[in-house]
């Protein structure tokens, strides 16, 4: 059975540098790993509030990917939202674009509604500084993005809220792409022949929309 009223069901995608972890330990606000650890959990929260979230922990390795795209797969999501948390090596993003299977993808820069900078030769605002970095690494991403040219991935810009209004929008679509994909539509077997335009191509209908169509027959 087909639960219609069902939310959409997101997999969270955010993508960090190894590297980057231990800049900042011992200073006031933590290390790198314990900031992005924090921003994570809070933006998990807050997508929980338009679809149903599976969040496979902040994105470091090729193995995290492994893992984050078993996750996503195992929980059958409508669609991943990828976000680059601050400039990060392109290889996680990469593997998986070329191995997450076929799914709607929404990759969204996140704006900062403000940044607040002082001495960046101070060990705690430098780890700011690097946390701050997402524009870089979705800039970087962009390029992958174009030479993969997937499809169904989306590109956005905009503040958190933004963002999450977005997902919401993108989400609901995606959430009908996967109802239409486990559906059965029955058809009587009958044309009307003064109105051609509205002929379909079942096979056409199966595959680039999804649902089966059964013709049925009238005694």
């Amino acid at each position: 059975m087909i639960d219609l009223n069902r939310r959409p069901r997101m997999g969270l995608l955010l993508i960090s540098p190894e590297r980057f972890q231990t800049i900042g330990e011992g200073t006031a606000r933590g290390s790198y790993l314990e900031r992005k650890q924090k921003e994570a959990e809070w933006m998990a929260k807050e997508a929980s509030v338009i679809a149903e979230v599976t969040f496979p922990g902040v994105i470091y390795t090729a193995e995290d990917v492994k893992r984050a795209i078993d996750a996503f797969v195992t929980a059958k999501v409508d669609y991943v939202l990828a976000i680059y948390l601050s400039w990060a090596e392109d290889f996680a993003w990469i593997r998986f674009l070329r191995d997450m299977p076929a799914c709607p993808v929404l990759f969204c820069h996140r704006m900062r509604d403000k940044i607040e900078l002082k001495d960046t030769h101070d060990d705690d605002e430098f780890a700011e500084y690097l946390c701050c970095g997402g524009l870089v690494g979705s800039l970087e991403a962009s390029g992958s993005v174009k030479r993969f040219n997937r499809p169904m991935l989306e590109v956005y810009a905009g503040t958190w809220t933004e963002v999450l209004a977005r997902a919401k929008t993108f989400g609901c679509a995606a959430r009908a792409r996967s109802l239409f994909r486990e559906s059965t539509m029955g058809l009587l077997a009958c044309m009307n022949e003064v109105m051609w335009s509205t002929y379909v191509d079942p096979y056409a209908i199966f595959r680039d929309v999804g649902p089966e169509l059964r013709f049925l027959s009238v005694a």
